[in-house]
């Protein structure tokens, strides 16, 4: 094996007290219960809204002022939590803070003003208009509660936890993996499995003597991205691999991106019509893994995206958010998309033969994209001349490389060009090849 799994952790990676623990649950619990209650009984709400506050205010003056504060109960009483947010507003508050909590005012202020439109009468009778300003005020006061319990975390995360973008940790009884992204008290990695990416004949001259499957390399890779919070996991820092994957995580959403369009374009090449029945969930797939190679290189804490499954809010959002020229064709590309779906609807035949101009149409507005996406991706790839790698063509070192560009050094099957994103490497140590 490259890796002993069985390593002893090295550093603890975070040392949350218990105190501030219980108060930053505690408020997550009433957040959830203000967005229950906020539009139904605003009044109800509010007080749900207080009481996360009070416990954000104590965890935060607990640790900028040193103030202690009675054992936790289920409720503070409201003479309580009046004195807690105004010692909390009163005190010392960092420029993000203050940013946050007069957007937690605002918010409060506009619903105060407004209120919301009742929905005890026939929905008929509401206007789309008014129930959808009356969804922005509710979601903009969410979300300034859940900011605002950011602020708190990043202060707590900054004071006890040890963890950087790249270390390598260990989730107690759990995987080891690569930090990829914090956001408060959240951490998200990527996990490790043992499986090779491809399998050798066992037979073969080429795998005679070597254990290709002792390789560490992400099993499945988009499965492989875990999410964990602090509060509840026990994290500990470990020695890295001796031979790590490439643990950039857009690598492995272009990588998805490119064989996805490599296929759409197989199939309409051979005029597989019957295997592109589904092509809307097949090029929505593609305009998906494009944007969250973005996302989650440029906004990896971002609430906006959906990382459990595609969606096309991934890319609508990318609007006003990434360049133009990733943006801009992706979302052409899904209007047309759309556009193809909705006009044909279930009229559509079940061999698509009629769609083949629209699809040639599509799919450079993809490609487009992935290639402007490209060069804003490329120097995260921690891969470079001299390292050993497996591929789909065999065994060899990286000659050089220029941007995206590899080229790699196949021994006896001569030099070999790559273009970065469009093939899966693994590195490897070159006596495993001796």
């Amino acid at each position: 094996m490259c890796m002993d799994r069985n390593m002893e952790p090295t550093i603890n990676a975070c040392t949350i007290p218990d105190f501030a623990k219980e108060r930053l649950n505690k408020a997550q619990g009433h957040i959830n219960a203000t967005e229950r209650r906020l539009w139904h009984d605003t009044d109800c709400g509010f007080w749900s809204a207080g009481q996360a506050k009070a416990r954000l205010a104590e965890a935060w003056l607990w640790l900028k002022d040193g103030m202690e504060f009675p054992p936790l109960d289920r409720y503070l009483a409201r003479e309580v939590v009046q004195a807690r947010l105004e010692a909390f507003a009163q005190g010392p508050m960092s420029d993000a803070v203050k940013v946050v909590w007069a957007e937690v005012g605002a918010a409060e202020q506009a619903i105060l003003e407004t209120g919301f439109p009742s929905l005890k009468s026939p929905m008929k009778g509401l206007k789309r208009e008014a129930l959808e300003a009356g969804l922005a005020r509710k979601y903009r006061y969410l979300n300034a509660l859940r900011d605002l319990k950011r602020s708190v975390e990043d202060a707590i995360a900054e004071r006890f936890v040890d963890l950087r973008p790249g270390d390598w940790v260990q989730v107690k009884d759990g995987p080891m993996g690569c930090v990829i992204g914090l956001a408060g008290l959240t951490v998200r990695f990527l996990e490790l499995g043992t499986d090779s990416f491809f399998e050798l004949d066992a037979d073969s001259e080429e795998s005679e003597g070597k254990d290709w499957l002792n390789y560490v390399v992400l099993d499945d890779w988009e499965d492989s991205m875990r999410r964990y919070t602090l509060l509840y996991a026990e994290i500990t820092r470990v020695q890295p691999p001796e031979h790590p994957p490439i643990m950039e995580p857009s690598y492995y959403w272009m990588l998805s991106a490119y064989a996805g369009l490599r296929n759409i374009s197989r199939l309409v090449r051979n005029a597989d019509w019957l295997a592109l029945a589904d092509f809307d969930g097949m090029l929505s797939e593609v305009l998906d893994s494009a944007a969250k190679a973005w996302w989650t290189t440029f906004a990896s804490s971002s609430r906006d995206v959906v990382w459990s499954s595609h969606s096309e809010r991934n890319v609508e959002r990318l609007e006003h958010r990434a360049p133009s020229a990733i943006s801009a064709p992706l979302n052409r590309c899904l209007r047309n998309l759309r556009g193809l779906t909705e006009e044909r609807g279930s009229a559509l035949p079940r061999e698509p033969v009629s769609w083949r101009s629209e699809i040639e149409e599509m799919l450079p507005l993809a490609k487009t994209a992935l290639v402007a996406l490209e060069p804003l991706l490329a120097s995260r790839v921690d891969i470079a001349a001299g390292d050993w790698v497996l591929s789909n063509h065999g065994c060899g070192c990286i000659a050089a490389r220029d941007g995206t560009k590899l080229i790699v050094d196949l021994g006896h099957h001569g030099l070999h060009e790559f273009k970065l994103f469009r093939e899966f490497l693994q590195r490897i140590h070159p006596s495993d090849i001796a």
